[in-house]
């Protein structure tokens, strides 16, 4: 097969073998490397010139970052922070090719203004021109796969970490455990349930064995039992939500890992009807559903439409007055599923600004919530929150203070909303305020 060396994504570049680093002739730079010449030929002039630029710069971007309180005492201690001259010195030595620093510098540049000062442009072009110097650099792959997924485009991303796999090697390639499981987070967002699974499973194995370091163990073997319930590995899914709950490998500190365990434990211990709600559910918690392209956000509505379809007629059930409780208690796990589909879907169709498909079912969700058992009171808060967004944005401002009232009486539940919820109520009553004066 043609080998694929990343030259579709920044046009035609030499290989390593024939490109030469050159030294840029911009005028309009603060280098701390002027006057360095060769080293009687043991280092190249451009290779040592971007080292300085290099370290430098990163270093005084790196330091710039620090608490502002901690100011004083690194310039009493002589410690020089200046992001610009910082930025400016990585540019230097990225932009101008100035020897091996220049892939680390270009991404460190690339990754500040991915996060920290937001510019996507300048982060693009930045990669953009390092892969056209080094077109098989595995790092810088994957680099433009995370600016790919920041900016939703799924595929691309995807793509591009497995150019990065490709760049590794057969033998280093089949071991990059970090970059399989990029891959296979990129495919559980695609509900590409089949090509998840591999990923994921070669990513539990190697953590399991305790040979390699992943900072929230947990979250593998969960998203890989999301996977499973897809692909009807039930008892498989079962077992791994079962070790996630009974594991110790998570640190007391770890509010997300805590949070999920408890999730896992009340979906094994209350949620046996259909556990494909789960994986929808891990995306959303992880705030995941933002980076996702319309196109997929549309998949994932019909998809859930589809399945959570057999769970419609309990809302009926549910709603009805006197109904005894051996009755209700029967068609609860069922009322459970639909009203969590309910909710992923409203917030999918937020995110897609379509406020008339919303309003069709909006209002009895607020509703369903209300009907939830204790157990369930995450979902009923987070479904309570959307609602009352979505009925705001239709102009029903006191359906939503409303929502928000009922999502703020809930205190302890996994995943706690409940500073988020205050905070958007105030601004309704704030706003309420306003315009009665």
């Amino acid at each position: 097969a043609e080998r694929d060396d990343g030259r579709a994504i920044a046009g035609a570049a030499p290989s390593k073998r024939q490109h030469r680093y050159r030294r840029s002739k911009s005028a309009d730079t603060h280098s701390v490397a002027d006057g360095v010449e060769s080293l009687n030929g043991v280092v190249d002039a451009d290779d040592l010139r971007g080292r300085v630029c290099f370290g430098v710069g990163f270093f005084w971007l790196a330091t710039s970052l620090l608490p502002s309180g901690l100011g004083p005492l690194l310039r009493l201690a002589g410690f020089v922070m200046d992001r610009e001259r910082g930025k400016d010195c990585l540019a230097e030595c990225a932009e101008g090719g100035l020897g091996t620093r220049a892939v680390p510098a270009a991404i460190s540049l690339a990754m500040f203004h991915l996060d920290l000062e937001p510019d996507v442009a300048r982060a693009g072009n930045l990669l953009v021109a390092a892969l056209t110097r080094t077109p098989e650099s595995p790092f810088l792959h994957w680099s433009g796969s995370m600016l790919a997924w920041r900016n939703c485009c799924l595929d691309q991303a995807a793509e591009l970490t497995g150019k990065a796999m490709w760049c590794c090697g057969e033998e280093l390639g089949g071991r990059a455990l970090f970059l399989r499981y990029e891959l296979g987070m990129l495919s559980l967002a695609r509900m590409r349930w089949d090509e998840a699974y591999p990923h994921l499973r070669f990513v539990y194995e190697a953590v399991k064995s305790g040979e390699v370091f992943f900072v929230y163990r947990l979250l593998v073997p969960m998203q890989l039992a999301s996977a499973c319930f897809h692909l009807g590995r039930e008892h498989e899914g079962v077992a791994l939500c079962a070790e996630c709950v009974h594991s110790q490998d998570f640190g007391a500190n770890s509010n997300i890992e805590g949070d999920f365990s408890k999730l896992l434990d009340l979906s094994l211990k209350h949620r046996s009807a259909d556990r494909k709600m789960l994986a929808f559910e891990v995306i959303y918690l992880l705030r995941q559903f933002p980076r996702l392209p319309a196109a997929t956000m549309v998949s994932m509505v019909e998809y859930i439409r589809e399945f959570s379809q057999p769970f419609a007629a309990s809302e009926q059930i549910m709603r009805q007055e006197g109904l005894p409780q051996p009755q209700r208690d029967a068609h609860m796990e069922r009322f459970v599923e639909f009203v969590s589909a309910r909710t992923i879907e409203c917030v999918l169709l937020f995110y897609l600004a379509d406020l008339e498909q919303a309003m069709t079912f909006v209002p009895q969700l607020a509703q369903n919530c209300t009907l939830l058992p204790p157990w369930c009171a995450y979902l009923a808060a987070h479904g309570l929150y959307w609602s009352g967004r979505v009925v705001a944005l239709a102009g029903q401002e006191a359906e939503a203070a409303r929502s928000l009232r009922h999502a703020k009486a809930f205190k302890n539940y996994p995943f706690n909303i409940c500073k988020k919820i205050s905070s958007v109520l105030a601004e309704f009553e704030a706003g309420g305020q306003a315009r009665a004066l």
